[in-house]
C-alpha cells in the first residue's frame, strides 16, 4: 500500500495534483489581485491624465482672459485719445476768440494738456498693441500645446475609463473561476494557503524550490538541506524557515511552474 502511494506521489497523484491546484489557485489570487490593484490605480491614473488636460485649458482660458483685459484696456485708451483729439480741437478754436492774455494762457495751456494725454494715449496704444500681439502668440501656443495633450492622453482615458466599468464584472468571473477550484483542493491545504495568503499584499504563498540547495522562491533565503529534503519528498506541505511561505518541489508542478 505504502509503495503504491508513493508512486502516486511521484506519477501525478494525490498530492502532486494537490500542489499542482494550490499553485493554480495562488495563480488566480494573483489575477484578483492585479484587477483590484487596476480598481484603485486606473481612476488615479484618469484623475491625473485629466488634470494633464484641464490645466491645458485652463491656460487657453488665462490667455483669453489676459486678452480680453489688454483689448479692453487699449479700446479705453483709444476712446481717451479720441476725447483728447476733440478737446484739442475745440480748444483751439477757442484760441482764435479769445480776447485777453489770461484767456490766451488757460486755452493753451488745455492744449498742451490735450496734445500730452494724446501723445501718452499714442504709446499706451503701441505698448498694448505689443502686448495683445504678445498674448495672441501665447494664446495659440496654448491651443496647440492643448490639442496636443489631447491627442496623446484622451484615447488612454476612453481606455481606463472602459475598463473601469467592467472591472467588478472581471473580478466576479476570477472570483467564480476561484470558486470551482477549491473543492478539487484538500481542504487543509486550502485552509493553510488562505491563512498565509491573508497577510500578504502581494498575494505570493507558494515557492517552487529546485536542486539540492534550494532557496526560497519568495524571500530568497537559503534552505536548510533538511528542509529542501522533505519539500523533494512531497509527503505534505512544507513551510518556508524564514518567511514561512509553502514550499514545493518543481517535479511535482513541472508543467505549471513551466508556463
Amino acid at each position: 500500500m505504502l509503495s503504491y502511494f508513493n508512486a502516486c506521489l511521484f506519477n501525478g497523484g494525490f498530492m502532486s495534483n494537490d500542489f499542482k491546484k494550490l499553485l493554480e489557485l495562488q495563480k488566480i489570487d494573483l489575477r484578483i489581485i492585479e484587477q483590484e490593484k487596476s480598481k484603485e490605480e486606473y481612476p488615479k491614473t484618469v484623475e491625473s491624465l485629466e488634470k494633464l488636460i484641464s490645466d491645458a485649458k485652463a491656460s487657453i482660458e488665462n490667455s483669453e482672459s489676459r486678452l480680453d483685459e489688454v483689448r479692453i484696456e487699449k479700446k479705453a485708451v483709444e476712446e481717451q485719445k479720441t476725447n483728447a483729439k476733440l478737446s484739442l480741437e475745440k480748444s483751439q478754436e477757442r484760441l482764435n476768440s479769445v480776447k485777453t492774455n489770461r484767456e490766451y494762457d488757460a486755452v493753451h495751456t488745455e492744449i498742451e494738456t490735450h496734445k500730452n494725454i494724446s501723445s501718452s494715449a499714442d504709446k499706451k496704444i503701441q505698448r498694448l498693441s505689443d502686448d495683445i500681439e504678445t498674448v495672441e502668440g501665447e494664446l495659440n501656443e496654448a491651443k496647440s500645446e492643448y490639442d496636443k495633450i489631447v491627442e496623446e492622453n484622451q484615447p488612454q482615458i476612453d481606455e481606463l475609463k472602459a475598463k473601469i466599468a467592467t472591472i467588478d464584472s472581471a473580478i466576479a468571473e476570477v472570483v467564480s473561476e476561484r470558486d470551482g477550484l477549491i473543492p478539487d483542493i484538500n481542504k487543509r491545504y486550502v485552509r493553510t494557503y488562505d491563512h498565509i495568503r491573508i497577510g500578504r499584499k502581494r498575494g505570493m504563498v507558494i515557492g517552487i524550490v529546485e536542486g539540492t540547495h534550494g532557496n526560497c522562491a519568495i524571500c530568497y533565503q537559503k534552505l536548510q538541506p533538511q528542509v529542501v529534503n522533505q519539500v523533494r519528498k512531497g509527503n505534505d506541505l512544507v513551510f518556508c524557515q524564514s518567511c514561512g511561505s509553502i514550499l514545493i518541489w518543481k517535479a511535482f508542478v513541472d508543467d505549471e511552474a513551466g508556463e
